[in-house]
């Protein structure tokens, strides 16, 4: 049986060069701004304003998923993850 890698990652969203993100989580082989099985957050780059539901995330990586680079980083500015 093929399993697919379940991912925290950011999702674009907004104007040109005004981009929010939104951390979902997502399957890794869906595109970028694809459907999302469920959203944890968001994050503005531009005020470096972040909101994060920070109990569904530490359940979804209990449950296997991975953050990319950029959302491990993010993750650790909240105390989420240890650093």
């Amino acid at each position: 049986k093929n399993k697919i890698m379940i991912k925290i990652r950011l999702k674009k969203y907004g104007r040109k060069q005004q981009a929010t993100y939104r951390l979902v989580v997502m399957p890794s082989t869906s595109k970028r701004d694809g459907r999302a099985i469920e959203e944890l957050g968001f994050y503005n780059p531009l005020t470096n304003e972040s909101n994060l539901n920070a109990d569904r995330i530490k359940i979804r990586l209990s449950q296997g998923a991975q953050p990319t680079a950029t959302v491990a980083n993010l993750l650790k500015k909240a105390n989420i993850l240890p650093k």
